[in-house]
C-alpha cells in the first residue's frame, strides 16, 4: 500500500479509537431516541437554508463537522472550500480557528497525515480516550 497509506490509516485509526467514548454516547443516544449518528448538515441547522443542498459535508453527532476529500484536483492543493454554518470551529489539526458568519470558506487540507478536515463545533464538550490497538486496551 505505501507508507503514505499506511501512515494515513494509523492517524485514522488513532483518531477512531480516542473518540470511542464520544461515538458510544452518540449510539446509545441513536438507540434511545432514533436520532442518526452522522447527519446531513440540514439536520443539524434546519433554519440555515444554505444547508439543504450540501451533500457531501457532514456531522458527526451535533459536534463534529467532518468534510470530506472526493476528488483528485483536491489532493494536490493545500485547502478545499466548503460551507460553514455560523460560529467558531475549532480545528482537530493543526489550522486557525474558523469563526463563520454562514460562508462558504477556505479550508485547509491536512497535509501531515493525508487527512480529511475535521473541527469541532463550538460549545461542544468531546470526550475522549487514550487510543489504543483495539477497543480493549486503553
Amino acid at each position: 500500500m505505501g507508507s503514505e497509506i499506511l501512515l494515513a490509516a494509523r492517524e485514522t485509526l488513532r483518531l477512531r479509537y480516542s473518540l470511542l467514548p464520544y461515538y458510544y454516547t452518540l449510539f446509545f443516544h441513536a438507540h434511545l431516541t432514533g436520532e442518526p449518528v452522522a447527519r446531513g448538515m440540514f439536520y443539524e441547522f434546519p433554519h440555515d437554508p444554505k444547508t439543504f443542498s450540501i451533500e457531501t459535508t457532514f456531522m458527526i453527532g451535533s459536534a463534529m463537522l467532518i468534510i470530506p476529500v472526493l476528488d483528485d484536483e483536491h489532493q494536490s492543493g493545500p485547502t478545499i472550500r466548503t460551507y460553514l454554518p455560523a460560529g467558531l470551529w475549532y480545528p482537530h489539526y493543526d489550522s486557525p480557528v474558523l469563526k463563520s458568519v454562514g460562508e462558504n470558506v477556505n479550508v485547509r487540507i491536512p497535509e501531515e497525515f493525508h487527512s480529511i478536515p475535521l473541527f469541532y463545533r463550538e460549545g461542544s464538550i468531546i470526550v475522549r480516550q487514550k487510543p489504543g490497538s483495539n477497543t480493549v486496551e486503553r
